[in-house]
């Protein structure tokens, strides 16, 4: 499969649970290209660049100095997408995630493209995975274990994209996609699974969402405003 997709320095994109940014436009013939936690590379007009064994990139002749126009090589089966145009899927994650971890987590999706957290709950995400056909899922996030008054409100958002066993406990990375909150804590580094998310941000206080928007997939009715999460759960698409 081959996919054009028109990007400017700074712009992000994932090929299945890969993240990329355009970190320069050189110019017309020539960008960079930086797999975000790995390495850069250089793409042109004049060559194909090989990403790995199935994920390949080439500019397009219709690239300008300010906009490349990046094709974009991949199999079938793994998904291409970006932020602003996300795929739909027929299921949703509502999860709790302590604040200080969201906040940590910041810095590490910038870094490396993607945030771990850990959990036990994980035939939740055996359930996701197995209807979600690959696409993206939009995770709802009520931070826990904060300060906040009044009923409990989503105020956080980021996209899953798979779990991971824990080796030991540990993420097969080790701490490289940990929150750097979770480094000094043995109990956050002993795991069985890890789910990993990209575009991990806050919400505007006008885009929060209370509880009783939510509605799970085994429930008949939605939660109440007072519902607090105590852990990953399904809920149907906003």
């Amino acid at each position: 499969m081959a996919l054009v997709l028109s990007l400017k320095q700074g712009d992000v994109f994932n090929v299945g649970i890969r993240r990329f940014r355009i970190d320069d436009v050189i110019s017309s013939e020539l960008v960079i290209l930086h797999e975000l936690g790995q390495a850069k590379h250089q793409v042109s007009q004049g060559s194909v660049q090989t990403v790995g064994s199935d994920v390949s990139f080439q500019l397009s002749d219709k690239s300008s100095d300010a906009t490349c126009r990046l094709m974009i090589y991949a199999p079938d089966t793994l998904p291409i997408w970006r932020r602003d145009a996300p795929s739909k899927a027929d299921v949703s994650i509502l999860a709790p995630v302590p604040l200080e971890h969201l906040t940590s987590a910041l810095e590490t999706v910038d870094h490396v493209g993607r945030v771990a957290f850990g959990t036990r709950a994980w035939k939740v995400f055996d359930e996701v995975d197995a209807v979600r056909k690959g696409q993206q899922v939009t995770v709802y996030i009520y931070p826990s274990h904060s300060q906040f008054s009044g009923m409990p409100k989503v105020r956080w958002m980021a996209n899953y994209v798979q779990q991971v066993d824990g080796r030991a406990g540990k993420h097969p990375k080790g701490l490289d996609y940990r929150p750097e909150s979770t480094h000094g804590s043995l109990e956050e580094q002993q795991n069985p699974r890890y789910w990993e998310v990209t575009d991990l941000r806050p919400l505007a206080p006008e885009h929060y969402l209370g509880m009783d928007r939510f509605k799970g997939l085994d429930t008949k009715k939605p939660y109440l405003a007072t519902f607090r999460p105590e852990g990953p759960t399904r809920v149907e698409p906003l």
